[in-house]
């Protein structure tokens, strides 16, 4: 990288997420820097500084060791902060954290959960579609949720392999699954409905599928990332005629609800689009505002929290 395109990509980086509108995610990795990049990271500390502290951040620091001076010189944490932990507001707005492990893998930044950048010593590339999108976030999540749980139980975390990568050529591939293959999913979820946060997010609009399917709609899954704010198009025939539905599904971790955002977002492609209503279906919850915007609205839109889904899944068990 020389001079010229490092200033570009600092332009970038900062253009993207001082412009997000609902969350902006990141994890960076102290294999990234290195004498060329470090001007690139120090970019990133920057922007981050200044992101709204209406907009949701959280931020990943993958270090190799316990004493990650340079990770964390560059973002002016201190060392005593090294081991697996969440500090939330030390940096500006949003929640950081610092997982240690031996592979500290891809550097990416997720913004509004639409576009990705992913940065290495030698490239930057920015995605705007494709399956590295859920990719990405997938990655994201599992770390956080990492980090969530260490934290709970005031464990020190030593994080040994990589569960995920980024990489477009992993992305899986959708299996049909048999009536059969489905109960044996739904029940696995029944009793163990902590899975439900740890599934891929394909996976999880998959499932809300099935459920749909069961309770008699007639559904059809969008393709990712060209989905224009509804993952699933749920139709019912009744004697009063054809009510369509648009569904959005977000596999959140627990301590990142949905906000009004997505809330309103969600409820102006439904109106503009004139569906019958709109339903967002996550695994996290819901924030005040976010219910306060569908309470008035609640004939035309549908909130469906984390407690929810688990009933809808025992339901369809019992």
């Amino acid at each position: 990288m020389n001079s010229i395109y490092i200033s570009e990509v600092i332009k970038d980086i900062t253009t993207r997420i001082l412009g997000a509108s609902h969350h902006v995610d990141m994890i960076i990795s102290e294999s990234l820097i290195d004498e060329r990049t470090i001007a690139i990271v120090d970019g990133i500390s920057e922007a981050v500084q200044l992101v709204d502290s209406r907009i949701p951040l959280r931020c990943i620091l993958q270090a190799k060791n316990k004493s990650p001076n340079m990770l964390l010189n560059v973002f002016g944490i201190a060392e005593e902060t090294s081991k697996a932990t969440l500090q939330p507001n030390r940096l500006g707005p949003g929640v950081w954290g610092i997982l240690v492990t031996n592979h500290p893998g891809q550097s990416f930044i997720v913004v509004d959960g639409s576009v990705v950048m992913l940065l290495t010593r030698a490239k930057f590339e920015t995605h705007l579609e494709g399956p590295i999108i859920n990719d990405a976030i997938a990655s994201f999540d599992h770390r956080w949720q990492i980090l969530t749980e260490t934290q709970a139980t005031g464990a020190e975390l030593l994080y040994e392999d990589e569960i995920i990568t980024v990489d477009p050529s992993a992305h899986k591939k959708v299996v049909t699954l048999s009536n059969k293959d489905w109960e044996r999913v739904l029940r696995h979820l029944r009793d163990t409905p902590e899975k439900l946060r740890s599934m891929n997010p394909r996976d999880f609009e998959e499932l809300v599928a099935e459920l749909l399917d069961r309770d008699g709609f007639s559904v059809q899954l969008t393709p990712p990332s060209r989905d224009k704010g509804r993952d699933i198009l749920a139709t019912r025939d009744s004697r009063l005629g054809r009510h369509l539905y648009y569904v959005e599904c977000k596999r959140y971790a627990k301590d990142y609800p949905v906000g009004v955002t997505l809330v309103r977002s969600l409820y102006g492609v439904a109106e503009q689009g004139r569906a019958t209503a709109g339903i967002l279906v996550t695994t996290s919850r819901f924030t005040k505002g976010a219910l306060e915007f569908a309470e008035p609205v609640k004939n035309k839109l549908s909130l469906k929290d984390y407690k929810e889904v688990v009933k809808w899944i025992r339901d369809e068990c019992s």
